[in-house]
């Protein structure tokens, strides 16, 4: 299939090089379609370089799909050059490489220190506390948003991905975010939700629908960068400070989902 990705609304970013071509092509191609339907003609295609050209570059989809990842999660431009003599990665290589980039108390450092901290905010500090972990939420959906697109895209192909990015990426980050309420809640900060880890998730899904869907979705449905991170902030922010109660979650449902970032 003769097929082009720049009508999705994805941010294509200028070639510095060869290298920077090829891999910004097959970025953009695993971002929409996955590694299985992902072809190397297409790539090729995408990218601007002869079918033999992306072959110098990468012994392998998989090598291919995997430095993809790596360009998506913010590994620069040296490191990715690096590896292009190397073996193909297995795939629990790829999987290893998504835990060690998305670790949240790398990623959600205000967070951590907050539950880690021996008292908590004030009521006076804590919508200004809320507003730092929320935005720092959306920042890192926002940065790695091209990352998260490509796993989405191969869950289907890859579960190991799929799981070990519910399990232990966004898993954490929803059960961390839950625990920081029921805590404020308890102490007074917060009114007290009837499902803490519901209201987190919807935290989540808030800065999901804004910090990444945004740059995929074509014909300006969404608002600029600054004004998308400030609508997630307010929204997610009121509805903690605001809210009275919430409807408790139906016996034996999750409340981390399985395949929405």
């Amino acid at each position: 299939m003769n097929i082009s990705f720049y009508n999705v609304g994805m941010v294509v970013l200028a070639a510095e090089s060869k290298l920077d071509q090829v891999l910004g092509g097959a970025t953009r191609v695993f971002a929409h379609v996955g590694f299985k339907r992902a072809q190397m003609a297409d790539i090729a295609t995408e990218a601007g370089v002869a079918l033999g050209t992306l072959y110098r570059y990468s012994r392998s989809k998989t090598a291919l799909f995997y430095l993809a990842v790596q360009r998506g999660f913010g590994v620069d431009g040296e490191s990715l050059r690096q590896q292009l003599d190397r073996e193909p990665p297995t795939r629990r290589e790829v999987v290893e490489f998504v835990l060690r980039s998305l670790a949240t108390g790398r990623l959600l450092p205000t967070l951590a220190a907050r539950l880690s901290a021996p008292e908590a905010p004030s009521q006076e500090q804590i919508r200004a506390v809320l507003v730092e972990i929320v935005g720092e939420l959306y920042d890192t959906v926002d940065r790695h948003h091209l990352g998260i697109r490509i796993l989405d895209r191969s869950v289907h192909e890859w579960p190991e991905l799929g799981q070990c990015f519910v399990d232990e990426v966004r898993g954490p980050a929803v059960r961390q975010l839950a625990e920081f309420i029921e805590r404020c809640a308890e102490q007074g900060l917060l009114p007290r939700p009837a499902d803490a880890a519901a209201a987190a998730r919807l935290v989540v899904e808030i800065c999901a629908a804004l910090a990444m869907h945004r740059h995929f979705t074509s014909g300006g449905a969404y608002a600029s960068a600054a004004v998308a991170r400030d609508m997630a902030i307010h929204f997610a922010v009121s509805g903690l400070v605001a809210a009275t109660s919430m409807p408790a979650r139906r016996p034996g449902a999750s409340s981390e989902g399985r395949n929405d970032p």
